[in-house]
């Protein structure tokens, strides 16, 4: 697969970890993607998605190809709520040809008579010779091995897309005429080599991002390869599911099939690109419903993204989507230090993480990264804040996620912070100007929380109390969090 160009703005994952209580911890911001509630597929749905970028020659690099790979796992996590040991994930060195192999058989395995099946690959294409370029390229993955692969499966339905180069080669035959410079060659597909994927497997409907002799391109303003970025847009935004769906000639306006999903990236597609998308069965790809529309048409502005760690199985925090506006930063009855009044506006909207970041989260980072553990003192980890780390760990938490998501994560500004800890209210707390109780777990107030006053400076399980109106927990009281002010 090769690397052209399209302009989406670049998600862009912030980090809070602010201070309370005299222990550090922490949560965190996004902006970006939105989860959409989910419409289950058949029975179980199960889910393979591999994406290369780096290969073990530096010639071959790609730019877009791993996260493709992980934009479509977030389709199948957050739309269709694949649960974590249903998918898997497999980026760069993690994608060789033995655990491509392996993770192949164990979807085979696994799903049942009445399942559904997504394979997602994003990467080099090699036509017949090796439609699956592993990140161990001199390993192929030649198209009778997935041939054999998907013929074994008892699943109802298996919905392959390849975004590679030459894809096309796995559901067409023939040959076509195509430039190259002022020279017209007539190249392509040899006769006789047969469908054989589509008739040995009848309920796999493969789906390329190219013909047989085409390459298929990445965008640098998308982000995304071509591809990916029309079939990701359509199976995750409400606008375009919406409009795809009411053009359906049978009247079923709040079914989207995979006909209509390749119909429309195919259209989309001719607007930036040569590249013309392939299905092995469009009969059949009518009558296979992705999920009803109208299930989706309240989208939560809540979110999670994978993380590579685990091959997929992992998410990084919870994330909450903060809409733009504007606050006066200060306070003329505060301390002295506060008492100079901004006005300030954002922009943008983003994401700040729901809750303070837990021991859970935190302790994966240590053990994937093999650091020592903060310490807890004696209060509890799981769902507790995390305590006990300096700013540098924070720094290193957010540059952790940005390697596992393929996103930048960063430490929120003082001004980013307190925008989101008033959620667009103007008195001393979100809730008013008394503390009240059963509001926050502090030194100086009746927490609610089943605590004695002496127990009161312990940090309490995140999301013990309400919500602001932003829907983030605990911006008074738990803990003093780290911010980055720019």
């Amino acid at each position: 697969m090769t690397i052209a160009t399209i302009s989406i703005a670049e998600k862009l994952v912030y980090m809070q970890i602010l201070k309370k209580l005299g222990y550090i911890i922490f949560g965190i911001l996004s902006l970006g993607t939105v989860a959409v509630a989910a419409q289950p597929s058949p029975e179980q749905t199960w889910g393979l998605c591999i994406g290369i970028s780096r290969y073990n020659s530096e010639e071959l690099s790609l730019k877009w190809a791993a996260k493709d790979a992980g934009d479509f796992c977030n389709f199948l996590q957050h739309t269709l709520e694949v649960p974590n040991d249903h998918r898997s994930l497999l980026q760069d060195e993690d994608a060789t040809e033995r655990a491509i192999r392996k993770e192949l058989a164990w979807l085979m395995l696994s799903a049942k008579p009445n399942d559904r099946i997504y394979i997602f690959y994003s990467g080099h294409g090699k036509g017949d010779a090796s439609p699956i370029v592993p990140y161990d390229q001199e390993n192929a993955i030649t198209r009778e091995d997935i041939e054999n692969f998907l013929s074994k499966s008892d699943a109802h339905d298996i919905i392959f897309f390849m975004d590679a180069c030459y894809s096309g080669r796995l559901v067409q035959t023939g040959a076509k005429a195509f430039q190259i410079g002022n020279q017209l060659v007539a190249k392509g597909i040899p006769k006789n080599v047969p469908r054989s994927i589509a008739r040995n497997s009848p309920g796999t409907i493969i789906v390329t991002s190219a013909d047989g002799i085409q390459k298929a391109y990445e965008s640098k303003e998308l982000k995304n390869s071509i591809f990916t970025h029309h079939l990701t847009t359509v199976l995750e935004q409400e606008e375009p599911r919406k409009r795809v769906a009411s053009k359906d000639p049978d009247g079923a306006k709040n079914e989207l099939t995979l006909y209509e999903v390749y119909e429309y990236v195919r259209e989309e597609m001719k607007k930036d690109s040569e590249q013309q998308p392939q299905i092995t069965n469009l009969e059949k790809s009518k009558k296979i419903v992705l999920f009803q529309v109208a299930s989706l048409q309240k989208p939560s502005n809540k979110f999670q993204d994978v993380l590579r760690y685990g091959n997929g199985r992992y998410r990084g925090p919870e994330m909450v989507k903060i809409p733009p506006g504007s606050f006066e930063i200060g306070d003329m009855k505060g301390y002295s230090n506060e008492k100079k009044i901004k006005y300030i506006r954002m922009n943008k909207t983003f994401a700040v993480g729901v809750y303070e970041v837990t021991f859970d989260e935190y302790d994966l980072f240590c053990k994937e990264t093999e650091r020592k553990k903060a310490r807890d003192n004696g209060w509890g980890r799981g769902r507790r804040p995390v305590i006990n780390v300096s700013w540098k760990d924070a720094l290193a938490y957010t540059q952790w996620l940005s390697k596992q998501t393929g996103y930048k994560y960063r430490l929120l500004t003082e001004a980013e912070w307190e925008y989101i800890a008033r959620a667009g209210t103007t008195t001393k707390y979100w809730w008013g100007d008394n503390i009240g109780e059963n509001r926050a777990v502090c030194t100086d107030c009746t927490s609610g929380y089943g605590l004695e006053k002496e127990a009161a400076a312990r940090t309490a399980i995140v999301g013990s109390f309400k919500e602001n109106p932003y829907g983030v927990c605990d911006t008074v009281g738990n803990v003093w969090e780290w911010t980055c002010s720019q």
